[in-house]
């Protein structure tokens, strides 16, 4: 026995294996299984999270199966790349055939075929023929703008074709779906998502990137101008806005504001307003009430440097700094000594005076001013492949639309000469939307009958 191993043979049995139904239909069941993993396994965290959450051998697994961010591996490009080698090989398998009937300008059709359509109306009329064909044409012509006429044997027959074009809907739907593809797999491989934060008055030239943690450069410089930030009665914030300028070879070229939902774009990457800070100031000037003597004491502190307490009971320090500390705004954590060398940590906030009141003790800490400098928090993101993926939304709407609600309509109308006037056969095939299409072809029979008188 001999094994035909041609490279003919291989490349159509290749052919063969991508054009099969079987493989879509696993393919498409593979995706939606990822999908579902994708969901329930939560994507980009940071290591240590997964570690918690599944423990280390899990999370080991899960690393080398690139489960922490399958979007972005290799197997679901792998994926994607074979279902658009499925969907272009199975467009391409059909298209032939579809295109011969788009491009056919031939509008005769076999008398077999006219006797195998079924749904046909069949009327007489006291006319001839060539009177009901000059009567007949008009009706036909508003709905087959090109039809063809020709003479038979027993009479006339006219042949109307429209839409032809409307069988290739589904090819734009195909199209469409590789056009997303690329896009999605374009961004994917040449975009980057990142965050930066800039200082009031700082400048920046590189980002650090979400998934990686690394650097990258930006090929220019970020620069923070100002940030203003306006607070609720409540102390939520009502508005955060950036003014941030391009620099680029020493010259300025971009300058603007960047609010929420409205980013700025500079050579296709676009920067958001994220989130804002304050910047750990230096020095606070604190506010030291002693109960005993009821005596308020105002003292600037450096931070991180002991300064004595009144009467030479201890000593206290500024050492932390936190610009929001569970939403109540920002707050200095304070740590005291005794004069016995005893210690205590607190936090006191900046926007509650009292709020040291309910520690108790001899001495009551607040803060009566702090120089304020902000930090803003900028999302910077690049998808090289967004514009390919709205026109590939575009083109599938467009397909969607002339799929589902448009047809190839085809109509003939064969006038048959009789010895009392004509025979008229009127009939058609829509290859979708067939209620439709027969509402049309009734009301052109109403209208034919109107137009010349009906035999008996």
């Amino acid at each position: 026995m001999q094994v035909n191993s041609s490279p003919r043979s291989l490349s159509r049995r290749v052919w063969h294996f991508f054009a099969s139904i079987k493989l879509t239909l696993v393919l498409l069941i593979v995706l939606a299984i990822t999908s579902i993993i994708g969901t329930v396994i939560p994507q980009n965290k940071a290591p240590f999270q997964y570690v918690q959450n599944y423990g280390k051998d899990l999370f080991r697994l899960f690393e080398l199966l690139d489960l922490f961010d399958i979007y972005h591996s290799w197997w679901f490009r792998l994926l994607i790349l074979l279902l658009a080698t499925n969907l272009i090989v199975c467009s391409l398998n059909r298209f032939k055939a579809t295109w011969k009937i788009v491009a056919k300008r031939d509008f005769r059709v076999s008398k077999a075929r006219l006797e195998h359509i079924k749904d046909r109306t069949v009327f007489a009329v006291d006319s001839p023929p060539d009177t009901l064909y000059r009567l007949y044409s008009g009706i036909i012509a508003k709905h087959f703008p090109h039809y063809h006429k020709e003479r038979t044997e027993t009479g006339i027959l006219i042949l109307g074709d429209r839409g032809r074009w409307t069988r290739l809907g589904v090819y734009l739907v195909h199209l469409s779906v590789i056009i997303l593809f690329v896009g999605a797999l374009i961004g994917s491989l040449f975009g980057f998502s990142g965050y930066v934060t800039i200082p009031e008055g700082g400048h920046v030239d590189h980002i650090r990137l979400e998934k990686t943690g690394k650097i990258k450069p930006l090929g220019f410089t970020v620069r923070c101008d100002d940030f203003h930030v306006s607070f609720y009665p409540s102390g939520i914030p009502k508005e955060y806005r950036s003014h941030i300028s391009i620099i680029e070879d020493g010259r300025e070229m971009v300058r603007r504001y960047v609010v929420v939902n409205d980013p700025l774009t500079y050579r296709g990457i676009k920067f958001y307003q994220s989130s804002y800070g304050l910047i750990s100031p230096d020095r606070a000037v604190v506010s030291i009430f002693d109960t005993r003597t009821q005596k308020r004491t105002h003292v600037e502190v450096p931070l991180n440097q002991s300064i004595d307490l009144p009467g030479g009971e201890g000593r206290f320090k500024l050492i932390r700094f936190v610009s929001d500390i569970h939403k109540m705004g920002p707050a200095f954590l304070v740590k005291r000594i005794g004069r016995e060398g005893s210690e205590e940590s607190f936090w006191i906030l900046a926007r509650f005076p009292r709020f040291d009141r309910m520690r108790g003790g001899r001495f009551m800490f607040s803060i009566e001013n702090y120089p304020k400098k902000y930090y803003t928090g900028l999302q910077v993101n690049k998808d090289p492949g967004v514009y390919i993926v709205y026109s590939g939304f575009v083109l599938m709407l467009t397909g969607f639309i002339i799929t589902f609600f448009m047809s190839h309509r085809q109509i003939f109308v064969q006038i048959e000469k009789e010895d009392n006037g004509s025979r008229v056969i009127l009939g058609g095939t829509a290859n979708k939307n067939k209620l439709a299409f027969d509402e049309r072809i009734e009301k052109m029979v109403s209208k034919m009958k109107e137009l010349a008188p009906q035999g008996k």
